[in-house]
């Protein structure tokens, strides 16, 4: 029983000893009062225990001396062999600092006997602390992930979720799921995947962040197992069985058919366990909190009776506005101070954002009460669990009253909702996040005032600012790597993908070189997911998307069988399959090739001023953000290209200019992911010992023809395109300058394109476009032998195609290229199977490293179908001025003066393209464009 002491509670330890032979046994300290009578420790059942250990000393003697003669026996791996193993080494993690240093600012929770919350420092731990109590309650198992816990009622079976910031005896917990749950455990860093044991002890899984009061669970998993409670360290799902086993299985493989991949040893009777860093804490059957640092044993780590633990942060605070907290940051706050980054009124210093952190107010400009903002820079990623906002003190109608707390990878954005909540006039305004979000960068939005209503207010003021924050141990801060002027100028080095502010044409960004990337942060491997011609069409509001059906009348060479459950579920499969991938790989970006959304892009007409036609189509939620999601693709970013279907298929008035505003869009349903800025742009990402250049390219000049020509499959057609169509003036002003105008961006990204791979100084270089390099083969052979371009990326062509440097098909040989047009938003080119043995529907799973890359090619059933894997593709010298050269088909490591070198005396790619123009081929860049009638039955 606990002390009803109220904060404390105290228990005496009953100690058996004898021959290297310690067992424990926890008597509760009965209470009156505020003085309890403490009983002398009992000594009932020693002497058994004496008497057992004796009897299995000498059994275990007798074993030794036959057990040479004994067939062996295979062992269960250890835990923390299996633990270690999780996190893909055979050592501690890496992530696992010393033990000290691991333990500081961090809390253990622990749900008691009597189903109440308890806490220690970790630091602290130990088994002359007592335990405080943290909060009221009647729980039955709880997880942490930093400074948010959730908990599972005993008798409702429902998650509860609490920051630790805002614990106490009397603060309420949020509902935020339904009932039937019996033990839940948390998936990655930070938490976007909840686990739980039903009441009918199998395994199911929802996401953190949607997850609401009547949000479903998918399960069950490992084949519908039972289990008495669960635990996850890194991409590895723990569970103890009903047979007191500890049973396993990597989270990529979790499935409705797939039984559990082993089981492990945990040499002690654990009853349950939570994973924290390279240590595990456990609750015995006893009840005690148990300990196993690094490689050591088991050790008693704290009195009982408890039922679950779990580790979370303490370190966390309300960093809000007083004179600590100023511009340049303070030695009270340290690094978690702020520096103000940007504001939308122009004067920070003057009741801008600065005078509200440092004690004053901000207020907007004069006349401007609607969509006003301004941005914070903590200094280093933190961990935000609740925002709150103090009206206009004395003039309640200046009060803001819609108000977006947002977070974004960088100062530029773009910005992500993280919770939206109604301002207070005068009083403080505090709003609790659905989920502890990590970043570095935030922004406060208001929407409007309460006087806007009505009052004639003509500015906002707000009086207050906090954030519940607290730093995480697990996201060093980045090391700035050297960056070109243009890059400086976007704010150096990023941990993700950073867009300049929104434009206003579509077109205005052709040629832009983001700020490059650091992921240098990170342990290899590196993975990219790749995938092409994705997105589908929905029938009716609320159904999942399917693929346009290429198999009609006007396509007969696309005649083939239907397959159904699978050409009706293409894209649904192939997602299905990324999300099954992701939390073993955790692709750090996704590249996209285009044709994002059949039949014919956006529904919306090209012309429309930026990110207004995103609400009505509703192909964004229910075609891209609802379908790509789960452990590891949340919050992945997307970069991309357009593809024909992008402005029309056979039109060039869709809203393709809308698809390129979505990458500034911040409300719903946008999660920020998606990052196409322009026609044509280039990002740089550097590695920890690598740096990859990347080009994204528009080559739909491949399906730009003179208006009356190939009319059926035309994006200038006259007869498909309206007389008077026109995307001016972000793009072609009519039908007659159509053709023009593809040729234009063609030429203009061609030099911008050898200037870039001229100046590059990256170890790899990757040019990603729609259309495959079998269109237009004249320019992209010089083109990669000139310049040594590693690898072609495209799609287009319905199906899955991975070309090795020395493949007999490579037409680029030896630049290898790949094609992955098999998303699943149009039938496939042949006719899959049901298996997915195929190569019609897919992805694909890039991994790159200083050495070489790493292309596989992944089915729509899971199935590998192809792998290839090369090294570095060096600049050639070209066969006519070879003998100029000392050293004949020259190769030069890839940096930025050797490339510069070699480039030098090479001839241009122009004049190469002229001296086959001259030999009779007319497709050059400009002349006028033909078709290769040998793709054209293949072309999409």
């Amino acid at each position: 029983m606990w002390s009803q002491e109220g904060e404390h509670a105290s228990y005496a330890p009953v100690v058996c000893r004898g021959s290297g032979v310690e067992l424990e046994h926890t008597t509760p300290e009965p209470s009156s009062g505020a003085a309890a009578a403490v009983r002398p420790p009992r000594k009932v059942g020693c002497r058994l225990v004496w008497a057992l250990t004796v009897v299995l000393a000498i059994v275990g003697c007798c074993w030794a001396i036959v057990g040479s003669n004994a067939r062996p026996v295979a062992k269960r791996r250890p835990f923390q062999a299996a633990l270690f193993a999780a996190f893909g080494s055979d050592e501690a993690p890496i992530l696992a600092p010393s033990q000290q240093a691991f333990e500081v600012g961090r809390t253990i929770y622990a749900v008691g006997a009597d189903h109440r919350l308890y806490k220690q420092e970790l630091q602290d731990l130990g088994t002359e602390t007592s335990w405080k109590l943290a909060a009221s309650g009647h729980f039955k198992s709880l997880a942490a992930d930093g400074a948010m816990l959730y908990t599972v009622g005993e008798d409702d079976g429902r998650v509860y979720a609490q920051s630790v910031l805002n614990m106490s005896l009397e603060a309420e917990w949020r509902v935020s799921s339904a009932g039937d749950v019996e033990w839940i455990a948390l998936s990655g860093d930070p938490a976007d995947t909840i686990y739980k044991v039903g009441a009918d002890r199998r395994i199911y899984r929802q996401s953190l962040r949607n997850m609401t009061a009547s949000s479903p669970w998918a399960g069950p998993f490992c084949a519908g197992a039972r289990v008495k409670s669960i635990a996850v360290a890194g991409d590895t799902l723990f569970g103890v069985g009903l047979d007191d086993e500890v049973h396993l299985q990597a989270l990529s493989a979790l499935g409705s058919s797939n039984k559990w991949g082993g089981s492990i040893a945990l040499d002690a009777s654990i009853s349950s366990f939570t994973i924290a860093g390279s240590n595990v804490y456990g609750v015995g059957v006893d009840g005690k909190v148990y300990r196993q640092v690094a490689t050591s044993k088991w050790e008693l780590a704290a009195r009982g009776p408890m039922r679950d633990v779990a580790i979370g942060q303490s370190a966390a605070r309300w960093l809000k506005n007083d004179p600590t907290w100023s511009r340049s940051g303070g030695d009270d706050v340290g690094l978690w101070a702020s520096t103000i980054a940007d504001d939308n009124w122009g004067t920070p210093a003057s009741e801008g954002p600065a005078n509200l952190l440092g004690g004053g107010r901000w207020r907007t400009r004069w006349h401007d009460i609607r969509d006003q903002w301004f941005v914070l820079d903590l200094g280093r990623a933190m961990s935000v669990a609740a925002v709150r906002v103090q009206g206009a003190v004395g003039e309640p109608g200046k009060s803001p009253r819609g108000l977006r707390l947002q977070f974004a990878w960088g100062l530029l954005g773009p910005w992500s909702d993280a919770v939206s909540f109604e301002g207070a006039k005068e009083a403080w305004a505090t709003a609790w996040l659905p989920m502890a979000t990590m970043s570095r960068y935030w922004r406060l939005y208001v929407n409007d005032t309460w006087g806007s209503g009505g009052e004639g207010e003509d500015m906002c003021i707000v009086s207050g600012f906090a954030l519940a924050a607290a730093p995480s141990p697990n996201v060093p801060q980045v090391t700035p790597v050297a960056a070109s002027p243009r890059a400086q100028a976007g704010g150096g080095c990023h941990e993700r993908f950073v867009v300049p502010p929104k434009p206003v044409k579509a077109t205005d960004y052709n040629g832009l070189e983001l700020a490059p990337v650091c992921l240098n942060r990170t342990q290899g491997p590196h993975h990219v997911f790749i995938i092409g011609d994705w997105g589908g069409i929905v029938d009716k509001e609320g159904q999942p998307p399917k693929p346009a059906d290429h198999r009609g009348d006007l396509f007969p060479e696309q005649q083939r069988p239907f397959i159904v459950g699978v050409d009706d579920a293409a894209q649904l499969r192939v997602a299905r399959e990324m999300a099954a991938r992701a939390p073993s790989s955790r692709p750090d970006y996704i590249l996209n090739v285009g044709d994002n959304f059949y039949w014919g892009g956006v529904e919306a007409l090209c012309g429309a001023r930026l990110g207004t036609e995103r609400t009505r189509t509703g192909q964004w939620r229910a075609i891209f953000e609802e379908i790509y999601r789960g452990p590891g693709l949340d919050w992945v970013q997307w970069l991309g290209v357009l593809g024909n279907h992008d402005y029309g298929g056979f039109t060039f008035t869709s809203g393709w200019d809308q698809t390129i505003a979505y990458t500034w869009e911040t409300e719903e349903p946008s999660t920020g992911r998606w990052v196409t800025p322009a026609l044509y742009w280039r990002s740089k990402v550097h590695y920890a010992d690598f740096s990859v250049d990347y080009f994204f390219l528009d080559s739909n000049v491949y399906d730009a023809f003179e208006p009356d020509e190939f009319t059926g499959h035309n994006l200038c057609s006259v007869e498909h395109n309206p007389a008077d169509a026109t995307c001016a003036p972000q793009g072609p002003s009519s039908v007659a300058d159509c053709p023009h105008w593809f040729r234009d961006i063609w030429t203009t990204q061609n030099t911008w394109l050898v200037n870039g791979l001229t100046t590059s100084s990256a170890d790899w270089q990757i040019l990603i476009t729609h259309f495959p390099p079998t269109w237009g083969k004249e320019y992209w052979i010089p083109l990669t032998r000139q310049f040594g371009v590693d690898l072609i990326i495209s799609g287009h062509r319905h199906h899955q195609e991975l070309h090795a440097p020395n493949d007999e098909g490579n037409v680029l040989g030896p630049t290898p290229f790949l094609i992955t047009g098999g998303g699943g938003g149009i039938t496939s080119q042949e006719t899959p199977s049901e298996d997915g043995e195929d190569d019609q529907y897919g992805f694909m799973d890039m991994t790159l490293t200083s050495e070489t890359l790493k292309i596989e090619a992944i089915s729509h059933g899971g199935q590998l179908r192809k792998t290839i894997e090369f090294g570095p593709r060096y600049p050639e010298v070209p066969l006519a001025w070879a003998a100029s050269v000392s050293e004949p088909g020259l190769q030069t490591r890839r940096r930025a003066t050797t490339r510069q070198s070699v480039v030098a005396e090479a001839p241009s790619v122009r004049s190469l393209r002229q001296q086959t123009q001259a030999s009779g081929d007319s497709r050059g860049l400009e002349g006028r464009w033909q078709v290769d009638e040998s793709l054209r039955s293949t072309s999409a």
